[in-house]
């Protein structure tokens, strides 16, 4: 008698893991579900402000939306995953108060510059150890899906340098 017991205990058990489990897997999908929404709405906040040339917030923006991207390769119990400030999704225009003062006298333009460039570099040698055969994994190829964007970036970055020297 005392091991049908045991074994109803046992079972118990066993159901409870099972419940446990089946709403880790459900949490988890409801999470992804959620970041797949706040990188579209990132991607339309970054367009709209292109669009209104405030290049300063689409940066910002742009910067949230690679860490995203990063914390949802690396997965979100990741060691070292990055925090994400997602109050960034509801950001108004700086006003002055707001604004933090730049932390060098270089010109920001040309700090954002200088780490797209950098951005590009790591692409590209991303891109040729592709083509060795090397495999990638997915934070690396997203990476090199983004290509066009930072280019993109580099040129609308050059072009508003020329107009504030001009």
């Amino acid at each position: 008698m005392a091991e049908s017991g045991s074994a109803s205990e046992a079972a118990e058990k066993n159901r409870k893991k099972r419940e446990k489990k089946k709403q880790a897997q459900s949490d988890e999908y409801d999470s992804t579900v959620s970041e797949v929404n706040v990188i579209a709405q990132l991607k339309q906040q970054i367009e709209e402000a292109k669009a209104n040339k405030d290049f300063k917030k689409a940066q910002k923006l742009r910067e949230q939306l690679w860490a995203i991207q990063d914390t949802a390769a690396l997965g979100t119990t990741g060691v070292g995953a990055p925090e994400i400030d997602l109050s960034v999704l509801a950001i108004a225009p700086p006003t002055a108060a707001q604004a933090p003062p730049p932390q060098s006298s270089e010109n920001p333009n040309v700090k954002s510059l200088r780490k797209l460039e950098k951005k590009l570099k790591s692409i590209e040698e991303l891109k040729v150890k592709r083509d060795k055969g090397v495999k990638l994994e997915k934070t690396q190829l997203s990476k090199i899906e983004s290509e066009d964007e930072v280019r993109q970036e580099i040129k609308t970055l050059k072009e508003i340098m020329e107009t504030d020297t001009s």
